[in-house]
């Protein structure tokens, strides 16, 4: 029920970015309307206070980029073709 629960709660906080294909929205409507109050009667909330307050569990070092030795590994694996000039001129 909880995933119910979290999928109405996104379907109608989200409706403006993210809209579900399966199955048709009449039947979203109408199956998440009866589904959500039920969840909530169980103790099923949208969102969990306990989860959104907790900071990362961890952090992974990157090392920083290089992009001009990216640029050179790529223009050597990939050459330039000529540009056929559409004028005639080359």
């Amino acid at each position: 029920m909880a995933v119910n629960d979290a999928i109405r709660r996104t379907e109608t906080e989200f409706d403006d970015v993210i809209q579900f294909t399966h199955p048709p929205r009449v039947v979203q409507r109408l199956l998440f309307g009866v589904l959500a109050p039920l969840a909530r009667l169980l103790g099923y909330r949208g969102s969990y206070p306990e989860y959104l307050a907790r900071g990362p569990s961890g952090f992974i070092a990157v090392e920083p980029l290089d992009v001009a030795a990216a640029l050179a590994d790529f223009s050597k694996a990939h050459p330039a073709k000529p540009v056929k000039d559409v004028n005639g001129l080359q």
